[in-house]
């Protein structure tokens, strides 16, 4: 991903200018790759799984990333927000 900045400068003169900032980000498509995963109760779980992000080469430290987790009932929203954790 890569984010690109930039402003629009509307101006009638002088002393009236507006500007408007603009912020691109470019994202890589999803692959919609579902993982599905199942435990017995108040057994824990625990799996590593690689996920290649097409064109990032280079993990440093002090990179971050967003995720989302898509749960198929909505009643069981609150259950993986308190269950699950991703590092």
């Amino acid at each position: 991903m890569t984010e690109s900045k930039a402003t629009i400068v509307v101006s009638m003169s002088k002393t009236l200018v507006w500007k408007y900032p603009l912020r691109g980000i470019a994202e890589s498509a999803s692959n919609s790759i579902n993982y599905h995963f199942r435990t017995r109760a108040r057994q824990p779980f625990e799996e590593k799984i690689k996920i290649n992000l097409p064109g990032f080469q280079v993990v440093d430290g002090e990179d971050t990333f967003h995720y989302e987790l898509n749960v198929l009932n909505v009643n069981h929203q609150g259950l993986v927000d308190r269950s699950v954790f991703i590092e």
